[in-house]
């Protein structure tokens, strides 16, 4: 619990926020402590805080990332309300939440990964390219590959869905070795796979990738209890150096160039038109 003066300053705090913030004990302080310089904060939501109080709010809370003095960075959650009969004073209760955040972190991380495979899922394919088209600062290409196995199912089907299942988790692996370790690899259900290729100077390292994917993944597989096995992928390949807003266009390119090698006798690629 703690106590704020207008100004944001600290005015009282109890010994549990001295241990946090190594700070003194209130009757041995001199200095001014402002609460906002121990939470970080670049959006300066909590001065908004006190800012919504002061218009007349009544209560105002959220939770910040802060550096304590036990070590590491912990998550507080932080509310304020103003203390009756001191004008302008507000009163405070800051409550550790670092493992609720890491809860929470962890089961979005989850919602975003193939539980099979281990690689992001749809949604967390979305959300990978989202930041991508955010942060990016020149105009270098990215393409998207749309891969699909040739010969899953009469795997699937002879020897069953456990040998599938294993199948598809050491196709995922095989992709992972074959692409940049700055590329995103996804599984988009089933027997579909996209891998997003950042940062190309040309369309040539997307064509090289494709190729190199159809051939390794026409290799044979070793699955245990069964024989060896023999798939292959058709590939669709879009390039862009001015990616849309969202995925789905790409997808759509890419899956129409995919359908183009399945067409054109599978386990090979081809490149979707410009669009």
């Amino acid at each position: 619990m703690f106590t704020l003066d207008a100004d944001g300053r600290l005015s009282d705090w109890n010994p549990w926020l001295a241990r946090m913030f190594d700070l003194p004990l209130h009757d041995d302080h001199a200095e001014c402590y402002l609460l906002g310089d121990q939470l970080a904060d670049p959006e300066r939501r909590f001065d908004e805080m006190r800012r919504q109080i002061a218009l007349g709010e009544p209560v105002q809370g959220g939770d910040f990332e802060c550096r304590v003095a036990l070590g590491g960075v912990r998550w507080v959650n932080v509310v304020l309300h103003p203390l009756e009969g001191r004008a302008g004073m507000l009163q405070g209760i800051m409550n550790d939440v670092t493992e609720r955040r890491r809860a929470e972190a962890l089961a979005q991380a989850q919602a975003e990964r193939d539980v099979l495979t281990g690689l992001l899922n749809r949604r967390g394919v979305d959300k990978a390219y989202g930041e991508w088209v955010t942060r990016q600062e020149d105009c270098s290409g990215l393409a998207l590959l749309m891969l699909d196995l040739d010969g899953f199912k009469a795997v699937n089907d002879e020897h069953g869905h456990h040998a599938g299942d294993a199948l598809l988790a050491l196709v995922a692996r095989r992709v992972e070795a074959v692409v940049r370790r700055t590329d995103v690899v996804a599984r988009l259900g089933g027997d579909e796979f996209v891998v997003l290729l950042t940062r190309l100077d040309a369309i040539a390292t997307a064509r090289l990738i494709a190729s190199k994917l159809v051939e390794a993944l026409g290799q044979p597989f070793a699955l245990d209890g069964v024989s060896r096995v023999t798939i292959g992928v058709s590939v669709g390949v879009a390039f862009t150096h001015c990616p849309p807003a969202q995925i789905g266009e790409l997808l759509r390119r890419a899956d129409g160039a995919m359908y183009e090698a399945k067409r054109a006798g599978k386990s090979q690629y081809r490149l979707a038109l410009p669009g």
